[in-house]
């Protein structure tokens, strides 16, 4: 089935096979992260679907593309098809694509046998272009086969070409390196304001910011059952836990926090360590420290409620934490890797660690402790946060110049 819709002047299809899609979550069970774990044994099949039937679904609308753009290995077929199986077909014969990693640690990876289900290979083939840890990946089948690659930062697009980041895909990558560019993502203004947004007891701007964080600060601390102190420095988490987003980083870290008189909101859900180390600290520091599973409304209350955003990554494609935080006048502390290193300018609207690691940490929250003292600084660096354009306006303006490129040739 193909289901159509109009948003601000453009139209949106949707495609729905309810044999495939009709299930508790998108990518496998309920439980699952989408990122290996519990995933759906036929996703091989659902993902082939979903990008052959993107294809298919524009000649039945009769709409020769002139740009496919495959986000991810989820439909990283996509590319390859058009360069092999449709090479020859007219109806996509001016057709470009363009691939965008927005995490390069998933793959997509199948066994072997489903080469001759995708159209792109023969059953017993196992062609360099698509073999990745002797399996068949789509994402390589993408970034083999598009016009051009990118990713969602500029550092991102550097580290990628390295071993430490580029999870074996680096020296293709590296092969690719001129049709490879990074273009930092943004966020939607009208959805993360704190003027308006309806998850906070009171609205603020730039110009009464310190009054409006403060009420937010005052409520969140009572539901948390933090001590009511509004001079406390209060630090927050608002992450998935996993070992990627350094959580562990910050409970190691959590000493340097206590020690400057802050307090501690860890907010999120994913691994059961994580969950069960953020739990113990809690325990260990009630009034002081507290941690609530991830919740779409609350977080909204935390980018208000807190001043600093503690953003350690092993690596971060781009993040979308920091700029939320920024919009709020909470200043991210972060390590300097991906897309924290386009979106902090240290000292100014937010903080870089050294390295990643505890120690570096806790020096970037004493500094961040040390601003926090200091009130006219505090809230001039807070104004260039709040200030700073995160919209997808240069971003927009970025993927079409792109796009005309493509079309050039």
């Amino acid at each position: 089935r193909l289901w159509k819709t109009e948003r601000a002047g453009l139209e949106v299809y949707f495609l729905d096979n309810p044999n495939m899609y009709s299930r508790p979550g998108p990518y496998g069970y309920e439980g699952s992260d989408g990122y290996g774990k519990r995933d759906y044994p036929d996703n091989d099949e659902r993902f082939l679907f979903h990008a052959r039937g993107a294809l298919e679904a524009m000649r039945f609308l009769g709409r020769s593309p002139d740009i496919v753009h495959a986000h991810d290995w989820h439909v990283g077929l996509i590319p390859a098809l058009l360069k092999t199986a449709l090479a020859g077909d007219p109806f996509f014969a001016a057709a470009r694509s363009v691939a965008t990693i927005h995490n390069i640690a998933y793959q997509g990876l199948f066994p072997w046998s489903v080469l001759g289900k995708t159209g792109v290979g023969k059953d017993g083939e196992r062609p360099a272009a698509y073999e990745r840890h002797g399996m068949f990946s789509y994402l390589k089948a993408a970034l083999t086969h598009a016009d051009a690659v990118t990713t969602v930062s500029p550092t991102y697009a550097e580290e990628i070409k390295t071993e430490a980041f580029g999870e074996g895909m680096e020296p293709l990558l590296r092969e690719r390196a001129a049709d490879l560019t990074g273009i930092v993502n943004g966020i939607d203004l009208a959805e993360n304001d704190p003027g308006r947004d309806p998850n906070l007891v009171a609205h603020y701007g730039v110009d009464d910011a310190a009054e409006g964080k403060a009420a937010n600060k005052a409520e969140a601390q009572s539901r948390m059952k933090l001590e009511p102190r509004p001079d406390a420095p209060l630090f927050a988490v608002a992450s998935r836990f996993a070992h990627q987003k350094g959580i562990d980083i910050v409970i190691a870290a959590s000493d340097a926090v206590l020690k400057a008189g802050g307090q501690l909101l860890l907010l999120g859900s994913g691994e059961k360590e994580l969950e069960e180390a953020a739990e113990a600290l809690a325990a260990k520091y009630p009034g002081r420290v507290a941690r609530h599973p991830f919740d779409l409304f609350f977080v909204k209350m935390a980018y208000a409620a807190a001043d600093f955003l503690l953003m350690p990554s092993r690596f971060e494609p781009c993040g979308l934490s920091q700029l939320i935080a920024q919009r709020y006048g909470t200043l991210p502390v972060a390590t300097k890797t991906g897309g924290l290193a386009d979106t902090i300018v240290d000292g100014s609207d937010g903080f870089h660690s050294a390295d990643f690691s505890a120690a570096a940490l806790r020096v970037a929250i004493g500094r961040a402790a040390a601003l926090y003292a200091d009130r006219p600084a505090l809230e001039s660096a807070r104004r260039r946060a709040m200030e700073k354009d995160s919209s997808w306006g240069a971003s927009i303006d970025a993927y079409l110049a792109l796009y005309a490129r493509l079309l050039s040739r």
